[in-house]
């Protein structure tokens, strides 16, 4: 399984959207100059697979968090070519969309709840 792809807008540095694509199987390298946005890239990507931790307002692009109807949707595709896994081959779509009290997680489109 490995991430095919990733988009999102208003999440941490990134006020505009965002599209990253070309990811491999194998091992992938992110780089950049100080405050491009790496450590934010990859809590980005944490935030999606663990659900571990709540999310909180600061995860809103700074320009935005005190907005009112200010939102953070992230998409990511996940790409499984193991066949001994229970999900299903091909592409796993995860979407989360945070802000002003709201805190989604879908799978396919379809919400998961938090219990």
């Amino acid at each position: 399984m490995y991430i095919d792809s990733i988009s999102s807008y208003n999440f941490k540095c990134f006020k505009h959207k965002i599209n990253v694509v070309g990811f491999s199987p194998g091992i992938n390298v992110i780089c950049g100059l100080n405050g491009t946005g790496k450590t934010s890239f990859l809590e980005l990507i944490s935030d999606l697979l663990t659900l571990t931790k709540e999310f909180k307002l600061d995860g809103l692009y700074s320009g935005y968090a005190k907005q009112r109807n200010s939102f953070c949707v992230t998409n990511m595709t996940i790409y499984n070519n193991e066949v001994d896994s229970s999900f299903p081959l091909g592409p796993i779509v995860l979407k989360r969309v945070q802000g002003n009290g709201i805190d989604k997680f879908m799978v396919f489109d379809r919400v998961l709840s938090k219990k």
